[in-house]
């Protein structure tokens, strides 16, 4: 994403105003301007924003009547209407007033931002009038930036739900050898072999950057493994219902990959935070889905105070980069339940 993009967010409500600027921060845009009013948005246009986020409740100016001011004195500018889910009508109203894109605020808000800034830049790519540089430069532009991108997403979600899993999973280890008088030998070599698996994921990420298993690894390997230290940890009961065999043939490499790394973030997270004395994990396999279900009887947490953390980012991330689905059940003192859906796409690229 480009940094120098001029953008322009636009609500009454001050916490509408800073999680949607917090959003795109996230997303590597820094040239944001908020204002709560629309005298204070028709007054910032002679800063030329590229584009606006423009929510329906301003002081001033409804929202929508703002669209028309706006695109009669400048026409190029994309606007971007925020609306939330009881306002249907609105939104309605909106489509026909020369709305660059439409976002009901919800779960998935990380992930609508990224498309709309998407289209953003695949429009502009192809319109001569805003590109200064032309079509081809500013395409080529467009190649290296998403190149880019996708080289830091890819080690930031390795680090995360990769290498870093595996050094908690060694430290988990070494602590339980630690107070353990029967089996401290077994432990420690565990551990010892969970920092050199560690090294070597470390090694393999800076040769190549890779986004996906290489030929030299097997996927049910790599489950058995993650089962075998879930089994160590003797604080609770472990269930496991995946049929690799059934499975592994449904799946590429790419999807073998983000389903591993999925399970490693969630059977984690439920290791270091949850107190649960009992995880299960279950796989069935339909004629369009394979659905795999991990869930806990540990506290629970309150979504609204954890949608921002980069583990729960990063399984979103994947379970969408597969065309997934998912449902997230979870409360204070209720446990955890996900329950994610994989469409089965026949691939070559085994």
């Amino acid at each position: 994403m480009e940094s120098n993009v001029n953008i322009l967010v636009a609500s009454a409500l001050d916490e509408c105003q800073n999680y949607f600027s917090g959003i795109l921060q996230k997303l590597g845009f820094r040239n944001i301007t908020k204002v709560n009013s629309g005298v204070l948005l028709l007054n910032n246009m002679a800063n030329k924003p590229d584009i606006i986020f423009l929510h329906n409740n301003l002081d001033n100016y409804n929202g929508i009547p703002l669209i028309s001011k706006i695109h009669k004195k400048y026409p190029l500018v994309r606007v971007v209407f925020l609306s939330n889910p009881h306002e249907g009508i609105i939104i309605g109203e909106s489509i026909h007033k020369n709305v660059f894109e439409h976002i009901i605020k919800g779960d998935d808000d990380f992930f609508k931002m990224k498309e709309v800034m998407d289209k953003y830049f695949d429009s502009r790519e192809y319109n001569p009038m805003v590109c200064a540089h032309g079509v081809s430069t500013c395409a080529h532009m467009r190649l290296i930036a998403d190149a880019q991108e996708q080289v830091r997403k890819n080690i930031s979600a390795e680090l995360h739900d990769n290498i870093s899993q595996l050094l908690g999973a060694s430290k988990l280890y070494i602590e339980t050898a630690r107070i353990s008088k029967t089996n401290q030998k077994e432990l420690l070599k565990e551990s010892n072999n969970i920092i050199e698996s560690a090294i070597n994921e470390i090694r393999k990420l800076s040769h190549s950057l890779s986004n996906h298993l290489t030929k030299s690894e097997n996927f049910a390997d790599l489950l058995n493994n993650l089962f075998s230290f879930l089994k160590h940890q003797k604080k609770f009961r472990f269930e496991n219902h995946i049929y690799v065999n059934e499975i592994e043939p449904l799946l590429n490499k790419d999807q073998q990959h983000h389903f591993l790394r999925i399970l490693q973030e969630l059977v984690n997270n439920i290791v270091k935070y949850s107190e649960a004395s009992c995880i299960s994990v279950t796989t069935s396999v339909s004629n369009e889905y394979i659905e795999m279900v991990v869930s806990d009887n540990g506290k629970g947490f309150d979504q609204s105070e954890n949608k921002d953390g980069i583990g729960l980012t990063n399984v979103i991330y994947r379970i969408k980069k597969m065309a997934g689905s998912y449902f997230l059940y979870t409360a204070l003192g209720k446990g955890c339940t996900w329950r994610i859906k994989i469409p089965i796409i026949i691939s070559t690229n085994m």
